[in-house]
């Protein structure tokens, strides 16, 4: 039994590994054609990478509200990973151009105006 679960542990690390290695391989060129495609198409998203920091305890809504707050701004998150692309100037390249598609949209300051209200339901929540 104890060598069933090491073997079980041991295929999640290596399928962890080798989703993350399959994604930091992307090219710069790829986040470049991918945000032009996606403004196009209609599919707006900002890229990020590391691990989603849970809800604070006690607060079960929060998610419902960061979901509304993302709905007024017409943001979505798409996490890259456990580890950044290779080359993080194409992420932060492809985020620049969605963020300046969304100041079109939501008008000049937008991004400083949702980051605050996302940390004002954090420290709400403290």
């Amino acid at each position: 039994m104890a060598t069933k679960f090491k073997y079980i542990i041991a295929s999640l690390v290596v399928l962890v590994f080798i989703c993350c290695d399959q994604k930091s391989s992307q090219k710069k060129s790829d986040f470049e054609f991918d945000a032009d495609t996606d403004i196009k198409n209609g599919e707006v998203h900002l890229i990020s990478y590391g691990l989603k920091f849970p809800p604070p305890p006690g607060v079960p809504n929060i998610s419902k509200q960061i979901d509304s707050l993302n709905a007024k701004y017409g943001v979505v998150w798409k996490n890259h990973g456990c580890s950044p692309p290779s080359d993080t100037s194409a992420l932060h390249e492809y985020n620049n151009k969605v963020i300046e598609y969304l100041s079109i949209r939501n008008g000049k300051g937008w991004f400083t105006k949702y980051e605050k209200s996302v940390d004002s339901l954090y420290n709400s929540a403290k």
